[in-house]
């Protein structure tokens, strides 16, 4: 991806006032203009909500190429405190699937070539839970971003909240998130999709730790990382030390880093010290649902449960033609759901390959349960195993390996 370098004549920033300063000069139509914070901020000062950064018109001969923020803004390793803003602050925008929606976070909307490095956001509160604003997307540094983040954090007590998706950093992303993390957020809510990172991916997430946030959920996909990843990379990221991640909506799908997967790339990620993760649908420990992708040399220790009402599995609780490869699953309580559960996938017709449970102490179903997979429709497993310590029941078929494979019963 193509980013901007500084300017020689940036905006130097070194207090709230002149922070906003630049936010209107920004949203008045310097989309450019480059900046590095000089001080910590803290917005408080100004004594009102914040009004985000960078806006993507709704209409007109623009409408469907972004008018957000595409400049250079470095924060100098500085910290943004104080940063409050509700439905009534988010700036409109035309998402990539045309649908006209609200995006809040420091910035509102980051265009291809922007780049955000080197700021920590602290106890960052984004509410735009409101009712009229159905496709609002929320995140402590954007809401929507097709630019760059590096080096960012969001850190504390804070609560980040969207009608349609919220994320730790991002509500959407299209661009990349490197080397950045969330840590210690209260809560992340989305109506449709939530992340610790971004509630939706269809870029990169690289070298990212989502880590102590007390709740992540949503009334469709959650994911310790990203809760949709659409065709998008996330790659070399954490999940650890999460109280819950998890959705009681119908057919949810939810995993330690992704909770569905549309034909993207889920490697050499790790999930750790995560309290529980639950669907009232499809559960796994990496992904949920993964709908054609490449999920491989993942990792999943120390999970005290993955519960789903339809499929669990200790990476997948669905392989729905994806390659699944490479990955081990480690010191888990319990993996239990109503119909197939597996130590690496609950129902698979896809492929899953070199990936082994150990020490897993519960894998339980009410119908099918496998060590390895709960129920195979038409799949294949290549060099997986399970070893003793997996406690293997079911109400119906149970097996160290498989539990029913409808190929092997026809």
């Amino acid at each position: 991806m193509r980013q901007k370098t500084m300017a020689a004549n940036k905006v130097e920033i070194s207090s709230a006032a002149q922070f906003a300063q630049f936010r209107d000069r920004v949203n008045a139509g310097e989309t450019a203009l480059d900046a590095l914070l000089t001080a910590n901020i803290d917005l408080s000062e100004l004594a009102e909500n914040w009004t985000p950064i960078g806006r993507r018109e709704r209409s007109g001969p623009d409408a469907f190429g972004i008018r957000g923020y595409g400049g250079a803004f470095d924060g100098g390793g500085h910290t943004v405190s104080g940063l409050v803003t509700a439905s009534g602050e988010a700036v409109p925008f035309l998402d990539p699937n045309g649908n006209y929606s609200n995006a809040a976070g420091l910035f509102g909307v980051l265009a291809e070539g922007a780049v955000v490095r080197n700021l920590t956001i602290l106890c960052p509160k984004v509410n735009l839970l409101a009712a009229d604003l159905s496709y609002s997307v929320a995140g402590g540094v954007a809401g929507f971003s097709a630019g760059t983040l590096e080096n960012c954090r969001v850190e504390g007590d804070g609560v980040l909240s969207g009608q349609f998706s919220a994320g730790g950093l991002v509500g959407w992303n299209i661009g990349e998130i490197k080397e950045s993390a969330a840590e210690g957020a209260a809560n992340i809510t989305g109506g449709s999709s939530a992340g610790g990172i971004a509630g939706v991916n269809g870029g990169l997430v690289a070298r990212c730790t989502a880590s102590e946030t007390a709740a992540i959920t949503a009334g469709g996909n959650v994911g310790g990382i990203t809760g949709v990843n659409d065709r998008g990379c996330v790659a070399a990221s954490t999940a650890q030390g999460i109280a819950s991640i998890s959705s009681t909506a119908p057919y949810s799908s939810v995993g330690g880093i992704i909770g569905h997967n549309i034909g993207g790339v889920v490697e050499n990620n790790t999930v750790c010290e995560v309290r529980a993760i639950f669907a009232n649908g499809y559960a796994g420990g990496v992904v949920g649902w993964d709908a054609g992708g490449n999920v491989t040399n993942n990792s999943v220790d120390e999970v005290g449960s993955i519960i789903a009402d339809s499929a669990a599995g200790g990476v997948a609780g669905v392989n729905a033609g994806g390659e699944i490869s490479h990955s081990a699953v480690r010191g888990i309580g319990k993996i239990s759901a109503s119909i197939a559960t597996g130590g690496i996938v609950g129902r698979n017709d896809g492929n899953v390959a070199n990936s082994a449970a150990y020490e897993v102490e519960h894998i339980d179903a009410g119908c099918y349960a496998g060590g390895v997979i709960g129920l195979d429709d038409g799949g294949t497993m290549t060099a997986c195993t399970a070893d003793d310590a997996c406690d293997v029941k079911a109400g119906c078929c149970a097996g160290a390996a498989i539990g029913w494979s409808f190929c092997a019963a026809s």
